[in-house]
């Protein structure tokens, strides 16, 4: 029973069916308990020789949120081929059910750069069958540092980086001009704009009437 408990919380229409056909059967027999569990198996466990890689990828994930799993028996063991660098920094199992782009492999790679394109062009046309590759990339970078898109690219990282360090003194101009701007008013209306403001949509206190209390002294002198 705790087993069927445990996969009836799933947001899965299969978890409908193991509700219907078991858990709100009553009274539930033991052989009813059997084929309770292989469905359970059949629907939400299959064998991992049966899974391809993203298929366990998402196993891991989804029974860590939903069933509570921790795959500590995975500590310590090592990967037996290299990880994808977006893969290694995808969000851990745990908070969300279904795995990230990233430790799928599926996530859309980045547009290449303008030093990814020369250099490919440059390789592609200078190297010769007998080539060594480090020579001929070594050459590629060298050509890449005497281009004009490295030069291009140099100027606009400069500007972003000077953009970037200017943003403070251009935070203080501005509150400079707000408040400049706040003295001229003040100086053409003779009162504080901020003060002014807040004393126009100020809303005045409600004064307690003596309606009532007159009300009932009369009631008593009566």
């Amino acid at each position: 029973m705790i087993v069927g408990e445990q996969h009836a919380e799933i947001d899965d229409p299969k978890a409908e069916r193991i509700i219907k056909a078991y858990l709100e059967q009553t009274p539930i027999t033991v052989p009813d308990l059997r084929d309770m569990r292989s469905e359970i198996k059949a629907y939400f466990h299959p064998r991992a020789s049966a899974m391809k890689m993203n298929d366990i990828v998402t196993y891991v994930y989804w029974t860590t949120k939903d069933l509570g799993w921790t795959w500590t028996e995975l500590d310590g063991l090592s990967p037996k081929m290299r990880q994808p660098k977006g893969c290694r920094k995808s969000q851990p199992p745990g908070k969300k059910r279904v795995p990230p782009d990233t430790a799928l492999g599926i996530a859309k790679k980045r547009k290449p750069s303008q030093y990814n394109l020369f250099i490919k062009s440059y390789i592609a046309k200078h190297r010769g069958d007998s080539d060594d590759a480090k020579e001929v990339f070594k050459a590629a970078t060298v050509a890449w540092g005497k281009s004009k898109g490295r030069r291009d690219g140099a100027k606009r990282g400069a500007a972003t980086r000077a953009h970037k360090r200017a943003a403070p003194e251009r935070k203080r101009a501005r509150i400079e001009r707000s408040k400049q701007t706040a003295r001229e008013i003040y100086d053409e209306q003779g009162q504080d704009p901020v003060v002014a403001l807040r004393r126009s949509i100020r809303v005045p206190k409600k004064r307690p009437s003596g309606g009532g209390m007159m009300g009932d002294s009369d009631s008593d002198s009566d």
